[in-house]
């Protein structure tokens, strides 16, 4: 099974905001799938997105390594 993001680790890959991701998912240009208010993305589909602003220039950070679901359980048990 792949997978699955939410808008804030697809923002921190992507180097944008939150909300442009969630405005990038509402247009298409992003797949992915909203349950009541939150996204939730593939990891397939945030490598597919090339994150580009209005002016065509790439973000100003450079993308960072999705977080594994290992990754994701440890921090969730240190937020605990």
């Amino acid at each position: 099974m792949d997978n699955i993001y939410n808008a804030k680790d697809a923002a921190l890959y992507l180097g944008v905001d939150q909300a442009t991701v969630r405005k990038w998912a509402a247009i298409g240009k992003l797949h992915g799938l909203r349950l009541g208010r939150a996204w939730y993305f593939t990891a397939d589909a945030i490598k597919d997105c090339e994150p580009r602003d209005t002016c065509g220039r790439p973000p100003v950070r450079a993308p960072i390594p999705l977080p594994t679901d290992h990754e994701k359980n440890t921090q969730e048990e240190d937020t605990k």
